[in-house]
């Protein structure tokens, strides 16, 4: 097996996929990457078991064949490298030699034959999406899964597929997302999935970015392939029955705020600083035409207050949350206003979007914290 390849193409392809690898995996064949020469393409694959990556990259004078790599050891080996032909030899050993204009290298490679299969798809419900419509879905719900390993369901998206929507939410029970985008084309037959924080992450952070094709996905009861141009990505399933969080959001919300986006935030931010370094909370002291942010933290003595101008339709109320938590909120918002509406200080708020775009709904909850009684204001 031999091939050349430009460094700089093959670099960011192997640190895309090593993104997968996990630091301490059980087998140790899963600190390698797979090499595979078909034709003029060099596949490289990595797995955890769980989320398998496949990428491409052109090469030239190539005899094809495989080899399991060392990821760590390649990566260190030519990311100092600048963009020249890097030439590649592997023996019948194993052994890889790597040829560069500074030098020569030589690293031992392992047989291919150990490494992970990729997952054969049977009985699948096949659908394509948007690429740029599943990047905003994910930025919109990922950070409010879970972190807790305990609940894995939690830590996961779940996805909705339907005749004429498609809808992921995520929540981690202290805060909920939404995202409901209505399809121009059906599918073969309407499923709901839980799919996993990490490989979502992947397709958020690095896979979907400057993409405008569509992706195809593919997905039975135990996995989900996302096939794009170039890439292919599979995902084991979460297993478990999500938290029906449609039940939770409530209807009846008198008490309406109307606010200037990057003013609400930028307030929340500032007086978050002097927040209980436990609990974070703020309080939303709300009134006709203005809202009050405050926080104090009574151990160390600090106390912040800032007034700003909205429009407030309701009765006067004042309500706690995390600081963290409404932040997170209101900076996935992207429209200039941003709408809070509630019931009661000690019942759920929606944070909604001042406009919806097109075809998209966009609902966020947010659970209330029990404040203290003594008031900074």
């Amino acid at each position: 097996m031999k091939f050349i390849v430009s460094c700089a193409p093959f670099l960011k392809q192997l640190q895309l996929a090593a993104r997968v690898i996990a630091s301490n995996n059980a087998l140790p064949i899963l600190d390698n990457f797979l090499f595979e020469i078909k034709g003029d393409l060099l596949y490289i694959s990595a797995s955890d078991l769980e989320t398998t990556l496949v990428t491409q990259v052109v090469v030239s004078n190539a005899v094809e064949g495989r080899v399991a790599v060392p990821a760590k050891l390649l990566i260190e080996a030519i990311k100092s490298l600048p963009d020249q032909p890097l030439s590649f030899s592997i023996d019948a050993a194993y052994s890889i030699a790597i040829s560069s204009q500074y030098g020569n290298y030589k690293i031992a490679g392992l047989d291919a034959s150990d490494f992970p299969i990729f997952p054969v798809y049977k009985d699948t419900t096949t659908f394509n999406l948007d690429s740029a419509i599943l990047l905003r879905a994910l930025q919109k719900t990922i950070f409010a899964t879970a972190n807790d390993e305990m609940r894995p369901v939690m830590t996961s998206i779940n996805c909705k597929v339907q005749a004429d929507a498609i809808i992921f939410a995520a929540t981690d029970a202290q805060k909920m997302v939404k995202f409901h985008y209505t399809k121009s084309q059906p599918v073969n037959e309407p499923l709901e999935i839980n799919l996993p924080k990490k490989p979502m992450l992947l397709l958020h952070q690095n896979l979907l970015v400057g993409r405008d094709e569509p992706v195809e996905v593919q997905c039975n009861q135990n996995n989900a392939l996302f096939i794009l141009e170039g890439v292919r990505l599979s995902c084991r399933l979460v297993d478990g029955k999500y938290p029906n969080y449609e039940s939770v959001i409530p209807q009846n919300n008198p008490n309406k705020l109307v606010i200037e986006r990057s003013s609400l935030l930028g307030s929340i931010l500032r007086v978050s600083v002097f927040s209980n370094k436990t609990t974070h909370q703020i309080r939303l002291k709300l009134d006709q035409g203005h809202i009050t942010v405050s926080a104090e933290d009574l151990e160390y003595a600090t106390q912040a207050t800032e007034k700003l101008t909205c429009e407030y339709q309701g009765e006067p109320m004042e309500i706690g949350f995390g600081a963290k938590h409404l932040a997170e909120m209101v900076k996935n918002i992207d429209t200039e206003d941003v709408v809070l509406e509630m019931s009661h200080p000690a019942r759920a708020a929606l944070v909604l979007p001042g406009e919806s775009q097109e075809n998209e709904q966009i609902t966020m909850l947010l659970m209330p914290m029990v404040l203290n009684v003594a008031s900074p204001v």
